[in-house]
């Protein structure tokens, strides 16, 4: 009955490879598309030299959705990476988790462009910073998962490096929901909030960097 049961688990852990292969494909995929969000103005012939300059300054704040969105995913996806470098094989309840979380960031074009062309609606902020928060969670959901299921994390990644993994995680699900809060008092406070997520990372680093543990990775590797 046990050896029985053991081919079961076998068959049903699948290798990592196949779900990392997925995601790059599709950060691939959605970072080309949020740049989709900038329009070439149009204007006529002569009009030109006096319209165009003022027309593209009038696309800034979807620019800054654009740039904001573009640094995000390349902060997921070096997150991913690092995560999944310590997952050694994927079980379905895994699978689904990584897939939701890929489905709110296939969204992220639309969400990008909608908050670009309604910078000072508070509903936009609410939708675009959600997207971004939602996306945090299932960040961590995924790590808190494989946390609890012994033998699916590499030894090296030991209590204190999952503790500081989930501690990033939570920060940055955090400064999305501050910004989310801070628009509230004024629309346009989300995106310097949002800005400075990289900031509270570097801080947490610097900190953890002072307790060395044996699944941190290299300063140069990883978030």
């Amino acid at each position: 009955m046990a050896e029985e049961q053991a081919r079961i688990d076998d068959i049903e852990r699948l290798p990592v490879e196949r779900l990392t292969f997925l995601t790059d494909g599709l950060f691939a995929i959605v970072m080309t598309l949020t740049v989709l969000a900038l329009d070439v103005p149009e204007i006529p012939s002569a009009q030109v030299a006096s319209e165009l300059p003022e027309a593209v300054w009038d696309q800034w704040p979807i620019f800054m959705s654009y740039v904001i969105t573009f640094l995000v995913l390349g902060f997921y996806w070096v997150a991913h990476h690092a995560m999944y470098r310590y997952i050694l094989y994927l079980d379905r309840p895994l699978i689904w988790l990584n897939l939701i979380c890929l489905m709110f960031i296939a969204v992220l074009p639309f969400t990008t462009e909608l908050h670009g062309d309604y910078p000072g609606d508070f509903f936009t902020i609410l939708v675009y910073g959600g997207n971004l928060m939602l996306i945090s969670l299932l960040f961590s959901a995924q790590w808190s998962y494989v946390g609890r299921h012994e033998g699916q994390l590499d030894p090296r990644a030991d209590a204190l490096y999952r503790r500081r993994v989930g501690n990033r995680s939570l920060v940055t699900t955090a400064s999305f929901g501050l910004g989310i809060l801070l628009a509230l008092i004024n629309p346009y406070l989300a995106v310097p909030m949002w800005s400075l997520t990289p900031l509270w990372q570097g801080l947490l680093r610097r900190l953890d960097a002072r307790r060395p543990s044996s699944g941190e990775p290299p300063r140069h590797a990883g978030l």
